[in-house]
């Protein structure tokens, strides 16, 4: 897999409530971001999560530069806090 820094959303992000990432991608310019390669989003878990329920990891889109009203693109199935152990498997978001 290879990483590109100006691709990375978050960079140990600290989330105890609903968020979204810290940094975003501006899709407004015609580029070919994969030629012939299906592209998706990776989520590493760094701490171990604390807390109780559930939670979802989505790729949004939105018209508004602060992300407000976001369209969800894709999202993962609810993971259990207790799934989230500090560096556990990659979660991939297709």
């Amino acid at each position: 897999m290879l990483l590109d820094a100006l691709l990375q959303l978050s960079n140990a992000q600290a989330v105890t409530t609903t968020a979204v990432s810290t940094n975003t991608i501006d899709l407004s310019q015609a580029r070919d971001l994969g030629p012939g390669e299906n592209l998706h989003a990776v989520v590493g878990v760094d701490t171990t999560a604390t807390g109780a329920g559930t939670v979802t990891f989505q790729i949004i889109s939105s018209a508004a530069a602060d992300l407000s009203s976001p369209n969800v693109l894709s999202q993962t199935d609810a993971i259990a806090y207790t799934d989230l152990t500090a560096g556990r498997k990659p979660i991939n978001i297709d």
